[in-house]
């Protein structure tokens, strides 16, 4: 794949189907040699703050000395923001080869991965082969049942203000929205 078929692929699973759990994470990661059991983590959830917070930590990190990953969500101009070691974008070729990884597992896969499973497996892989230190993983939706909550115990984790957003899937009060289970 180049480039534009890399972002048409990534663009074209479905993008707004979210569904409850963790097993199509797991066993497309698992599929791909379980990279995120070898790196360590500041996790960030809740509704507001993230993305500054998740640039603050990231960048005390790195000057700091260690070799840092970023996955904050969305990206602000070009899709590559979205995966980053060390202030650097991953770069078209990284992206590519690895995307085209990521896309043969989920292909092989009975209950097909959401656009950010497949997001979250491509920036895994890529954080592991790169050796980062530590990754500040930012949660998409939600938190239990979101696919960064694949890791381990981070080594930090970090909930910013939490809000009335995503109501659909997370609860309609704040008490639900924190506690993340919803029973559909």
């Amino acid at each position: 794949m180049n480039y534009e078929q890399t972002l048409d692929y990534i663009n074209s699973v479905r993008l707004n189907q979210w569904k409850l759990g963790l097993s199509r994470t797991r066993e497309l990661l698992h599929m791909l040699g379980d990279p995120q059991d070898s790196l360590k983590f500041v996790h960030i959830g809740g509704t507001n703050g993230k993305g500054s917070t998740s640039a603050m930590i990231e960048s005390v990190l790195r000057k700091a000395g260690y070799r840092t990953g970023i996955f904050p969500s969305p990206f602000i101009e070009e899709f590559r923001e979205r995966i980053r070691v060390s202030g650097g974008k991953i770069s078209e070729d990284d992206l590519c080869r690895i995307t085209e990884r990521v896309k043969a597992a989920a292909d092989r896969m009975e209950d097909e991965p959401s656009h950010f499973e497949i997001v979250t497996a491509i920036g895994m892989v890529y954080f592991n082969e790169r050796n980062c230190d530590i990754v500040v993983l930012e949660v998409g939706l939600g938190g239990e049942f979101d696919a960064t909550n694949i890791i381990r115990a981070p080594e930090a984790a970090v909930l910013t203000n939490i809000g009335l957003d995503h109501t659909d899937f997370l609860g309609t009060t704040l008490a639900e929205i924190a506690r993340t289970r919803r029973e559909s």
